[in-house]
């Protein structure tokens, strides 16, 4: 993929992905240069591998379960906590504030209308973590019921050290 930013003469982003099966699960990632015509340019990159256990496998407690781990690197993160760019994060120009992350996601479902899940993120460069348990209910055709707790840890200079943790109740109609 590539593209060129509208109304600049020195911008532009190049990039690519692929995914393949690997041990029974699929492995993938994506890589990307930019080159702002304002800083000096720098790589973005993401690689990752999940799983999904078969409904007949041997080790019965991992039937219906999922899993997916990835890494993700931002050349255009700060190392340092006390340079993290919170305005770009609120504004949506960028997904994260450091350089180095590392993610997993569990899922299981314990009944065909019950599923338990638990993401987490790791900040590699400052040590704060953010992990999402959640259980999640279809209680009539086409409606979710989740019921979640958002788990924030780290120092208070880190990334995710300094959001209080919080309860979520969500609802969602498919129609």
């Amino acid at each position: 993929m590539g593209g060129k930013v509208s109304g600049s003469t020195g911008s532009f982003v190049l990039g690519g992905d692929f995914a393949g099966e690997l041990f029974e699960g699929t492995a993938h990632g994506e890589v990307a240069y930019f080159n702002p015509e304002y800083r000096t340019g720098y790589w973005k990159a993401g690689i990752g591998y999940d799983y999904n256990f078969a409904s007949d496998t041997k080790l019965k407690w991992l039937k219906d379960a999922a899993f997916v781990f990835e890494l993700y690197h931002a050349g255009n993160g700060s190392l340092d906590p006390r340079r993290y760019d919170f305005a770009a994060l609120r504004a949506g120009r960028e997904q994260g504030v450091a350089r180095n992350y590392a993610g997993a996601t569990v899922s299981k479902d314990l009944h065909t209308l019950l599923k338990l899940e638990c993401a987490s993120i790791v900040n590699a460069d400052d040590g704060s973590t953010f992990a999402y348990p959640s259980l999640s209910w279809n209680a009539v055709p086409d409606l979710w019921l989740t019921a979640a707790w958002r788990r924030f840890g780290g120092d208070r200079l880190g990334e995710f050290g300094r959001i209080p943790n919080q309860v979520v109740l969500t609802a969602q109609y498919w129609f």
